[in-house]
């Protein structure tokens, strides 16, 4: 069986970018059934990125760098019904009134949003880890992170005391995983224990999350500095190494 992870899934709603393209570069006159079509698509992709604040990243928008997506269950099972809301939506508009632009965004949404509803319903959300995802590489979003500003520092600071929550979260996602035997085979996910120990690290600044604050622009005064750094270390030992120890246990 397939894995669809949670937190790699809004990397698909980046085609609901190609939908307004598609609606951009063909010349048709547009009727009243075609601009709610793209009404649709606008409201879903304004959705997609208040649901998904690591995609506002993507777009030159940074006011998503000191959260993560909410993976409680609770709030799986709110996006599906917006997801249902979206999809009924389209499935009332007919479309044979509409352009063939506009034709083949609604297609192209409908597509996506009963995928991903399917996947949903079929619990592949529960199966959210593996040797390639899951928390035990949430460190690596530094590679995709501007560190210039203060600013910069202090919305990853926020984001890893948010880390014992999520980690909450992904216990919460894999018991109900057991619960409906949506889990992954286990040659998947032989490598993830060890990897989750080697993220808890006894010296704080040994631990990947302090990557980021090993050398900060000499453009932020070295008081700043300091106390960014004295704020990871805190974070790391306090926070973090109790959370992924209990996770890893």
């Amino acid at each position: 069986m397939s894995s669809v992870n949670p937190i790699t899934k809004p990397k698909n709603r980046l085609m609901g970018g190609f939908f307004l393209l598609c609606v951009s570069f063909v010349v048709t006159p547009v009727t009243a059934d075609d601009a709610a079509v793209d009404q649709i698509i606008a409201e879903h992709w304004d959705w997609s990125l208040e649901n998904y604040p690591e995609m506002r990243l993507g777009y030159g928008d940074r006011s998503g760098n000191n959260a993560w997506t909410d993976l409680s269950l609770e709030a799986q099972a709110q996006r599906q019904q917006a997801l249902a809301t979206f999809a009924d939506r389209l499935r009332v508009i007919e479309p044979a009134q509409l352009s063939p632009a506009s034709q083949l965004n609604r297609q192209m949404l409908l597509r996506e949003l009963d995928d991903d509803r399917a996947a949903h319903e079929q619990g592949l959300n529960l199966i959210a880890i593996n040797m390639r995802s899951g928390p035990q590489h949430a460190h690596g979003m530094v590679e995709r992170l501007p560190f210039v500003t203060v600013q910069d520092y202090r919305d990853w600071l926020t984001r890893l005391e948010k880390l014992p929550a999520r980690l909450a979260q992904y216990e919460a996602i894999l018991t109900e995983g057991i619960a409906r035997d949506r889990v992954q085979a286990a040659i998947i996910t032989q490598r993830v224990p060890a990897q989750i120990q080697r993220v808890i690290a006894e010296n704080p600044e040994n631990s990947p999350f302090f990557k980021a604050f090993a050398e900060i622009p000499s453009k932020i005064d070295t008081e700043t500095a300091a106390a960014l750094q004295g704020e990871a270390r805190r974070i790391i030992t306090e926070e973090l190494n109790p959370a992924y120890q209990q996770f890893g246990a």
